[in-house]
């Protein structure tokens, strides 16, 4: 009976022990705090543009913040706001200007290397998405500077921030530099995610604008591996339309046809309007080449009928209009 007691005594105590060991561990109060940080960012998933919801759900957590001065905590509302403010308007704006401002000012308290970094980006993201280019360079450059400094482990959503940077990288045509932020961030991603899926899809794409053609096909392939491991219908479609370029390389019409169908026909389904969009406008140009003008002609109209007035769409429908000129 007396060892039983001593049993429960010393497995209560060791139970007690750990938990106190949990709060104490600094490694576990940054993994806790990184995880509010991304729970705020990530808020504007559930409210989208809603800013009196988000106000209102702000409320409590930037009162207690401001009482514990727990500037990591208001430094993501104040994120979360100018990411709103930037969705209600769809263009720059004074507000999301403001609550930006209101962000760096608050790292200005301490020594916060990492939330500066994703804070540079997410302002120099928010001037790109708009085709501010040169608003966002100095963003960019900034936290290009700071990435060196980092502990990669302690950046909130990490994979997606890295892939915010090597877009830009991208664009600008630096497609070396956007593969070494990619090929950094691959190990942190989850096994069958559409965050790895999609990371091993870019990699393929910045791989490709590099000619380097085998790494860029190895790369596809293991996209559409992690993506029928996860039956994702929707990347599965994606990385159809993206092998249909290697069998157009290759001269296998029929494939190459078959690929963007297929994606056309799963992105459509899911509502992935962009993609077919793009698959579309790739075909218009593979019938455009083999001088079946009556099928460029369709499958033009269908891409032009799923582009937007924003200024992302401006090549594709320089493209397009190209196209119904040839």
């Amino acid at each position: 009976m007396k060892s039983r007691i001593f049993l429960k005594f010393f497995t209560s105590l060791f139970a007690c022990l750990l938990i106190l060991q949990v709060y104490a561990d600094p490694i576990n109060k940054d993994t806790n705090k990184q995880i509010e940080i991304e729970s705020i960012i990530k808020l504007s998933l559930q409210f989208g543009k809603d800013t009196a919801a988000i106000k209102k759900h702000l409320a409590p957590i930037i009162l207690q913040a401001k009482q514990t001065q727990d500037i990591p905590v208001l430094w993501a509302c104040e994120m979360l706001m100018a990411d709103t403010y930037s969705m209600l308007y769809d263009q720059t704006n004074v507000y999301s200007d403001g609550h930006y401002d209101a962000a760096k000012q608050l790292l200005n308290a301490g020594n916060y290397p990492e939330l500066e970094f994703i804070g540079n980006l997410r302002q120099g993201y928010y001037h790109f998405i708009y085709r501010q280019i040169s608003e966002a360079f100095p963003f960019f450059l900034q936290a290009n500077y700071l990435e060196p400094k980092l502990n990669i482990n302690k950046v909130p959503i990490l994979v997606d921030h890295y892939k915010i940077i090597a877009s830009f990288y991208s664009y600008i045509g630096n497609q070396e530099r956007a593969l070494e932020y990619l090929e950094m961030v691959l190990p942190f991603a989850e096994k069958a995610s559409r965050e790895r899926i999609d990371l091993l899809n870019s990699l393929s794409i910045y791989s490709k604008k590099l000619a380097k053609d085998e790494q860029a096909l190895y790369y596809l392939k293991e996209s559409l591996k992690e993506a029928e491991t996860a039956k994702d219908s929707v990347w599965i479609g994606i990385i159809y339309g993206n092998l249909s370029e290697y069998s157009w390389q290759e001269g296998k019409v029929a494939e190459t046809f078959d690929y963007l169908n297929k994606n056309i026909e799963l992105s459509l389904r899911y509502n992935e309007l962009l993609d077919a969009m793009r698959a579309n406008l790739k075909l218009a140009q593979y019938n455009l080449a083999l001088a079946d003008w009556k099928s460029a002609s369709k499958y033009v109209i269908e891409a032009l009928a799923l582009m937007e007035d924003k200024p992302y769409f401006l090549t594709y429908k320089v493209d397009a209009l190209k196209c119904l000129a040839d």
